[in-house]
């Protein structure tokens, strides 16, 4: 049986749930884990793009303080307007805290500021240099912000969720020039997709994730247990290149 490891999932309130879908809990995300036989989860709060970063990330350290298997996602800003500890202060809670991942929120509807170099840019080198992997929304970024920070923050493991089957076109120059893109599997179901990506690129370069609680975990599930490849392809793809980022960070 593959050990899945869920590299995009949400708790916490939402304002807007798909369909009602949220979990409100630590418990009823717990819940729905075992139920999909999910070993782990990275898991960020919406309160954090929806409310406040700070808020949001001490919410979801407190929520997971009694569940072992979810491990934090938090949500940073770039440093200009101090709402977070200075860059070195940061760095060494997140280590202090196990905080392996973080996502950045940029869009206008989110947390509304720039990924230039002028803006987020010390912040995108400080991760870049602790190896920590930073998950992006496809939604909130361009192809062309996704390139310039593939190209400036080369040691940055850069991770787009929201991916959908029809950007191949997109993907494949980016993985062809780049050893630091990852994509998440929650939306990138094409017809033999999975199976394209390990022939071409190999199996390092896709992350099991289901998008709970606006996705229920089924589909996702099966796109990698069914797909066409190796057992070892699977295994990664399903936890062992999310546990390897995880590791690596502040490795260095």
């Amino acid at each position: 049986m593959l050990n899945f490891f869920d590299a995009y999932c949400a708790l916490g309130h939402m304002s807007a749930p798909v369909f009602g879908q949220e979990f409100a809990t630590a418990a009823a995300l717990s819940a729905a884990l075992s139920e999909a036989h999910i070993s782990e989860a990275l898991v960020y709060s919406p309160a954090a793009y929806e409310y406040d970063p700070s808020v949001g990330n001490q919410m979801l350290q407190a929520d997971l303080a009694d569940h072992p298997n979810m491990h934090p996602c938090w949500v940073l800003l770039p440093p200009a307007t101090g709402e977070m500890p200075p860059l070195p202060q940061l760095l060494s809670l997140m280590q202090q805290q196990n905080v392996r991942a973080v996502r950045l929120c940029p869009s206008p509807a989110r947390n509304n500021f720039s990924l230039a170099a002028w803006s987020a840019g010390p912040l995108l080198q400080a991760l870049a240099e602790a190896a920590v992997p930073l998950f992006l929304d496809l939604s909130e970024v361009t192809w062309s912000e996704v390139a310039a920070l593939l190209s400036d923050y080369a040691t940055l493991p850069l991770v787009l969720t929201g991916v959908t089957y029809r950007l191949d076109r997109y993907l494949y120059p980016l993985w062809s020039q780049h050893q630091n893109l990852y994509v998440d599997t929650s939306g990138y179901q094409g017809f033999y997709a999975i199976e394209a990506v390990v022939t071409r690129f190999g199996s390092e370069r896709l992350l099991f994730g289901t998008n709970m609680p606006v996705y229920s975990p089924g589909a996702a599930i099966a796109a990698v247990t069914y797909a066409d490849i190796s057992d070892g392809a699977k295994s990664l793809i399903a936890g062992g290149n999310l546990r390897r980022l995880l590791e690596a960070a502040y490795a260095g």
